[in-house]
């Protein structure tokens, strides 16, 4: 799983010192004076760069993600099991329901497809 940041760009610098109009990077021996970046208008691009991998929870596509109140925590769910996870801490998850065994045992088991928190309560949640 992982948290992406997405954002917009409207504008870009140009007039580099240490790079030409075509990008080629320039010596800086060669310079002979300064040049002051300039903004300007460009058509709008959407970027997006990875912030956080959250990595060993879940074996089946997820299907909800929830984010908690307190801004620091939140839930994903997959088809069997829903983890509880912080935003700091990216290698490890607290495992709040685990529906395998129920499953493999029972013909007509119900699989989780929606987790949400409560925004009052930062520890009920409904699935």
């Amino acid at each position: 799983m992982k948290l992406w940041k997405i954002s917009e760009k409207t504008k870009r610098a140009e007039g580099f010192n240490l790079r030409d109009d075509d990008g080629v990077i320039r010596s800086a021996s060669s310079l002979t004076s300064l040049r002051i970046p300039v903004i300007k208008p460009m058509e709008l691009m959407v970027e997006a760069t990875p912030k956080r991998v959250f990595s060993n929870a879940h074996t089946y596509h997820i299907n909800s993600i929830s984010l908690n109140s307190d801004q620091e925590t939140f839930l994903s769910a997959d088809d069997l099991r829903i983890n509880l996870w912080h935003t700091e801490i990216t290698n490890q998850s607290f495992s709040k329901i685990e529906n395998k065994t129920v499953f493999i045992r029972v013909e007509n088991a119900s699989l989780c497809v929606c987790v949400c928190v409560y925004p009052r309560n930062l520890i009920t949640f409904y699935f």
